[in-house]
């Protein structure tokens, strides 16, 4: 899929499910064999609404949510403050790393399969900035040769897309009752099972349920589509 046609799969995108859907596509076929989104709240990069990711280790996506959703994340830190995208190589040797920022990439190296990538700062309305990343690409050599401005211009277009997709209705619109909105906002951090059960004080089998429950009240069959449903419904709020 050539950056043409992403652009068109963007515009003619009617749900927030087919917009990730084309993003996924498209980021496999360029050569990467993970791609991540987190969206913020008002500008706060701590103050993550969503994480979408598809491709990461399921250990590498709990510790990134442990470490703060890229509160310590040195390329993201870079890639805010200069409005452009950087790998994350580039990142990492640009300034001194925080005692944060340290930490953040010792634990992420600790993974055999940690490989470079490439952030990309995206700005919305009032406050609604993203960060995406491509990673895990098959050759890092690729790297090299990737044209930055297109792939940053894309990225923004479909960030700008997935807001407008957003409406804001009441949460009861969907049916779900304040604990399954409370667990599909756990879910759209990239929270397990376990995990939304020792924040909740609630066992794992109960989270299920409830999973089942948001699942079928959606309308959907996996988590990565519920989180974006609930993004798009207003139903996920930081």
């Amino acid at each position: 899929m050539s950056i043409e046609e992403l652009l068109s799969e963007i515009d003619k995108a009617r749900t927030q499910s087919r917009l990730w859907a084309a993003m996924v596509r498209f980021s496999r076929e360029l050569g990467f064999e993970a791609t991540g989104y987190l969206l913020f709240d008002k500008g706060r990069t701590g103050g993550v609404i969503a994480m979408l990711q598809h491709g990461y280790d399921p250990e590498v996506v709990r510790l990134y949510a442990e470490m703060g959703y890229g509160l310590h994340d040195p390329t993201l830190r870079v890639v805010f403050a200069t409005g452009r995208p950087w790998r994350f190589s580039e990142a990492l040797a640009r300034d001194k790393l925080s005692s944060g920022e340290q930490r953040h990439r010792a634990l992420v190296n600790e993974y055999k399969g940690a490989k470079d990538g490439i952030g990309f700062p995206l700005f919305g309305p009032n406050g609604r900035d993203a960060y995406a990343v491509l990673g895990r690409p098959v050759r890092e050599e690729m790297l090299d040769d990737l044209d930055r401005t297109s792939l940053h211009m894309a990225a923004q277009a479909a960030h700008l897309k997935a807001i407008k997709l957003s409406p804001v209705p009441g949460p009861g619109q969907a049916g779900l009752s304040e604990r399954e909105i409370e667990i599909l906002r756990w879910v759209a951090q990239g929270k397990s099972n376990s995990v939304i059960a020792d924040i909740l004080a609630i066992s794992s089998g109960t989270v299920d349920t409830y999973l089942r429950r948001i699942f079928e009240k959606l309308d959907v069959t996996d988590r990565t589509t519920a989180a974006v449903k609930g993004v798009s419904m207003g139903l996920i709020r930081a």
